[in-house]
């Protein structure tokens, strides 16, 4: 039993030379909603396709001069997949193989059955049609997003590499790109039979792991480590990563960005800080205390003499003394919090011993040095 169509929407040409079929023809697909445009040859069926967009053609075999397989054969060379159905008022098995072949959709025999064998044919074929289109829609759109998707993943600066979320396992492969490969000198299918712990440099494994195992609770974390290769050159990284599902498979995107070039900033900028830290400390302790202890001595002469003469500002020029004193007092201790300059001539042992003696003086309490005095530092800035 036929289903009725609604054909609603659904733009027809109908290619055929008899008069009476044609006009039968559109009045059945106009009632099921269709909208007919007619052409009563190929030239004229030729001449309509180039001006007008159809859902489908319906044609005669048989029509004058030129068939309805030209017809079919010329749409498959200009309109792609255009669908067709191709009509025919005797058998004609050949004429039937051949429109198969050319890729005809249907082929319907004189005279139809039911109105309904020819509403449901256009009906059938604009939907199978309608579908295969989303279906290449869907797959094209697939394939770019696809290609999009690797060329990000595999151009990318940063090294990016997917692991299962199992701890388990020490984080299993899953994927890696280009960047990775490259920085760790190893192709991709040697990675993928490794894990994350392979590619972490030992000594930064456990801090690492213990970072990366806090991921449940949050939805993104961040930690700095250790990339190393099989040749153990190493590669300062700052590793950001988040948790997402693929087909119920719950994994870690992970994208590593090198931060040597930025570990390597930041000691020129430390250091050049320290810089300029110990050179101010050298100049408050070389010049402003040994200016401050001249005025302290100037005062005390003055104020030996003032006394000598019983002069009444005798007291001021003490005052200026104290001051004096005071001043370079302090100035000598931001020098020595700014850079001990015993550090450079007797050593660490001695700046401790120093420190423990001014806070038992400054604070009232009893703090003592233990050790050898001959303690060295490599890294005085430290």
């Amino acid at each position: 039993m036929s289903t009725h169509y609604d054909l609603q929407g659904i733009t027809c040409l109908l290619v055929e030379d008899d008069n009476v079929c044609r006009l039968t023809f559109t009045s059945v697909l106009e009632e099921s909603g269709a909208d007919v445009v007619t052409a009563i040859d190929y030239t004229h069926a030729i001449e309509t396709l180039s001006s007008l967009l159809v859902d489908i053609v319906i044609t005669d075999i048989k029509l004058p001069e030129q068939t309805g397989i030209d017809v079919l054969r010329y749409i498959r060379q200009h309109h792609g997949d255009l669908p067709v159905i191709l009509i025919t008022g005797y058998s004609d098995v050949h004429s039937a193989v051949e429109a198969v072949k050319l890729g005809a959709q249907d082929y319907l025999m004189k005279p139809l059955g039911t109105q309904r064998d020819l509403t449901s044919a256009v009906g059938r074929t604009v939907d199978h049609h309608r579908l295969q289109l989303a279906h290449k829609d869907l797959q094209s759109r697939l394939k770019t997003s696809e290609e999009r998707y690797r060329t990000l993943f595999h151009k990318a600066n940063d090294a990016i590499f997917i692991y299962e979320d199992d701890p388990d396992s020490h984080f299993s492969l899953y994927d890696v790109n280009s960047t990775t490969c490259e920085w760790l000198q190893t192709d991709r299918e040697t990675l993928l039979d490794q894990c994350l712990k392979d590619l972490i440099a030992p000594d930064y494994w456990k801090s690492t792991e213990r970072t990366l195992q806090t991921l449940g609770a949050t939805t993104t974390v961040t930690v700095e480590t250790m990339l190393r290769a099989p040749n153990g050159e190493l590669r300062a990284v700052e590793i950001n990563v988040h948790t997402f599902s693929l087909q119920d498979k719950p994994l870690v995107l992970a994208v590593a960005r090198d931060i040597t070039a930025r570990r390597r900033m930041q000691k020129q900028l430390t250091t050049a800080c320290e810089r300029e830290r110990r050179q101010i400390g050298h100049e408050l302790h070389d010049v402003l205390c040994q200016s401050l202890t001249s005025i302290e001595l100037l005062s005390n002469v003055v104020h030996q003499n003032l006394a000598d003469e019983g002069s009444h500002i005798a007291q001021d020029a003490l005052l200026i003394e104290q001051l004096s004193r005071q001043a370079a007092s302090q100035a000598r201790m931001l020098s020595t919090g700014l850079f001990p300059i015993e550090l450079e001539s007797e050593g660490l042992g001695a700046v401790l011993e120093l420190m423990t003696h001014r806070t038992s003086k400054l604070h009232h309490v009893t703090c003592t040095f233990e050790g050898d005095n001959r303690l060295k530092t490599r890294d005085k800035a430290a």
